[in-house]
């Protein structure tokens, strides 16, 4: 297939110009006024769903595959190192500019490497580490990206050279780098953690199978899975996971198929989708698999349409999964010989557990990288093809919607937190669905209103090359004293939180902290947390606490609700859930309300304000006979509107029971305008 070399802007989707429409209601109403054609073009643009295309977009300045690409803070894409045409190692890296649809140079590697480790810190660098260099030694350096200047700096070496390892970011803002492959092509079983602050690698516990090639994902509850690879035997089906506060490897059920060259993506929800990859004598797979947390087990789901291995995939913002390129084959008639490059696309429904054709690449790629934008749309780049084993060209996916089917608005927590300058403060986007059940999100945008107070990451998770899932999503950076709006959007439907941001010594404030992280119970069964609040900076205050997202038809309480805290010290409270059993009646507890934090937001919010808007704008337009009936219309659709979102005293009504499932609590803790807040995790069996 010919390679596309034409250049072309990135097309704006409605996801942007959602994002302008946000900024723009929580503006004057000066402004509101001036951006009226925007608001009316996005009310009719976003009210019909597009056609899912591949479309190509500016060419790389170096053809390239193994190469590594991460979003970074700014927006912009940061494409690094991987092989050339004739093979050869890079060094050469670059910026993919999504608002001009243009790779440009920025500053080199410090040692040419391919098939490294590349994950985003909380701060907005970047680190690289190990790899091949250009004569397939195994490499132990490694480097750190600054986007502020364009320049990799050297750090300290990792104490064990790797390559194919992977390279996973944790709740902490460590990074774990595990396995992989030394210069004699042994696989690993050792594993290290760079610590950031001391911008150094500590060794940490072993894997207990050796493995390279494998995929690590980073779970909601802050541990990590490595699943499948290769080692002397073949290819794995085993699977372990890491526990950052004991430090060690666990063994957790192995997947039903051995698997290398696979992906891994973390779903909204916290579970898996394992995709693909090969078999142990290079057959092409097209079965896929979900590894469910709650239950620490591998399940097949829906096969997918093509065998591929060295394929890319990617979270979109609508919940649904991209699985593009790599080599691939017919399922019905799939061996090794049969292998070729493939451009066929698909998308996983995790609601269906089901694969759909998705199209074509504009080139048939694999060993390329796909990376999701602030736009929502995803950047496909470089690769390998028949005849071509360094790409140039690029290509950019738009979904068919941006926005979840089931997703009804967003909930950030913890509520208006306090941090110090250079103090770093994780959020969380919990969706709120349409059956008032809900689920944290791994597919949010996230954007801050001012960089110079604070600034947030927005690493979606994207595969980058073959074995990394590196997350890092919502962790907000303490830059100057100020406020900022901390936003987390999927599609239209957005949520925010306000993040105060002091100087270190100054202003009073209190923290929030839950234990245990995470409780499993039967449906019908009572899950108990303790909660302790801490004093800071000389705080002396009563503190209100309350909890939200809890599951369905369950009930949540906060024994006492109401602290006294202390300068310097401490208080604790107990929360306790009482979930509902499958022979419970439905609506067990009538008088229980909605809150206005669970109903208004974004989804409320924009459709009222945008109706309201639109009534004058529409009646100037209009007849008089035309104008009484527009008028109408509108009134009614408000009236509407209203009784659909629910009022501060609309009834719960949901399922019989508390249904099986992994759920995400919010404990919010407020003391006038000073608000902290934590999440536990509720395992429903």
């Amino acid at each position: 297939m010919a390679i596309v070399s034409s250049k072309h802007a990135a097309p704006r989707g409605a996801f942007e110009v959602n994002k302008h429409l946000f900024a723009t209601l929580t503006s004057s109403n000066r402004r509101l006024r001036k951006q009226l054609p925007i608001l009316i073009a996005w009310l009719v643009f976003s009210s019909f769903t597009l056609a899912q295309t591949f479309t190509p977009t500016g060419n790389l300045n170096a053809g390239r595959n193994g190469h590594r690409a991460i979003g970074l803070k700014n927006g912009m894409v940061l494409i690094a190192g991987g092989y050339d045409f004739n093979e050869n190692a890079l060094s050469s890296c670059e910026l993919y500019d999504p608002l001009t649809g243009t790779f440009a140079t920025t500053g080199g590697l410090n040692v040419a490497r391919r098939n490294f480790g590349v994950a985003l810190l909380d701060n907005g660098t970047v680190l690289v580490s190990g790899g091949y260099d250009a004569n397939f030694n195994a490499l132990a350096s490694a480097e750190i990206y600054d986007p502020s200047t364009g320049v990799f700096a050297l750090t300290e070496d990792l104490n064990i050279a790797r390559a194919d390892a992977t390279a996973t970011r944790l709740s902490d803002g460590t990074v774990l780098i595990a396995g992989g492959f030394d210069t004699s092509n042994n696989a690993l079983s050792s594993a290290e953690i760079y610590v950031p602050s001391a911008g150094n690698f500590v060794l940490t516990g072993t894997l207990n199978t050796a493995r390279g090639f494998a995929t690590a994902t980073a779970l909601m509850d802050g541990t990590a899975l490595m699943a499948g690879g290769w080692n002397s035997s073949g290819a794995l089906a085993s699977a372990e996971l890491y526990d950052p506060a004991a430090g060690s490897f666990t063994p957790v059920g192995s997947m039903n198929q051995v698997r290398v060259r696979h992906t891994a993506t973390l779903l909204n929800g916290g579970n898996v989708l394992i995709t693909g990859g090969e078999d142990s004598t290079s057959n092409a797979l097209s079965s896929a698999e979900i590894y469910s947390p709650a239950v620490g087990k591998f399940t097949l789901t829906g096969s997918m349409n093509t065998a591929r291995g060295g394929h890319a995939v990617t979270l979109l913002t609508n919940g649904t999964v991209l699985v593009d390129g790599g080599f691939s084959c017919d399922p019905s008639n799939c061996v090794a010989t049969a292998v070729d490059m493939s451009a066929s696309a698909e998308i996983y429904d995790p609601i269906s557990g089901s694969f759909g054709v998705a199209g074509n690449l504009s080139t048939a790629r694999q060993v390329h990288t796909s990376t999701l934008l602030s736009n929502g749309m995803v950047l496909i780049a470089g690769g390998f093809t028949d005849g071509n084993p360094g790409l140039t060209s690029a290509e950019l996916y738009q979904p068919a919607t941006f926005t979840p089917a089931n997703l009804a608005s967003i909930t950030v927590t913890p509520i208006n937190p306090s941090l110090l300058v250079g103090g770093v403060q994780g959020l969380v986007a919990i969706g709120i669905l349409s059956d008032n059940s809900s689920l944290q999100l791994a597919s949010a945008i996230w954007t801050t209103s001012d960089t110079t107070v604070a600034t947030v990451t927005n690493d979606s998770g994207s595969n980058s090359g073959m074995t990394n899932d590196s997350t890092n999503s919502g962790v907000v950076l303490g830059v100057a004293p100020g406020t900022a709006i901390l936003t987390a959007c999927a599609g239209t439907i957005c949520g925010s939180t306000t993040v105060s941001v002091g100087i270190p010594g100054g202003s009073q404030s209190f923290s929030l902290s839950g234990s245990p992280a995470s409780l499993t119970v039967e449906p019908g069964g009572t899950a108990t947390f303790s909660i302790m609040l801490n004093s800071q900076n000389g705080f002396n205050r009563t503190v209100r606490l309350s909890c939200g997202s809890v599951p369905p038809g369950a009930r949540c309480t906060v024994s006492p609700y109401s602290l006294a805290l202390t300068a310097g010290g401490t208080a604790t409270a107990i929360l306790t859930i009482a979930t509902v059993g499958p022979t419970a009646m439905s609506n067990p507890n009538p008088t229980e309300r909605i809150s206005w934090a669970q109903m208004d937001g974004s989804s409320l919010s924009l459709r009222i304000t945008a109706l309201a808007i639109l009534l004058p704008v529409g009646l100037g337009f209009l007849s008089p006979h035309k104008r009484r009936i527009f008028d109408r219309g509108l009134i009614t659709m408000l009236l509407l509107a209203l009784v659909a979102c629910g009022g501060p005293s609309s009834p719960r009504t949901g399922a019989v029971h508390t249904p099986p499932g992994s759920y995400t609590i919010v404990v919010t803790a407020n003391s006038g305008a000073l608000s902290s807040g934590a999440q536990l995790n509720l395992v429903v069996k």
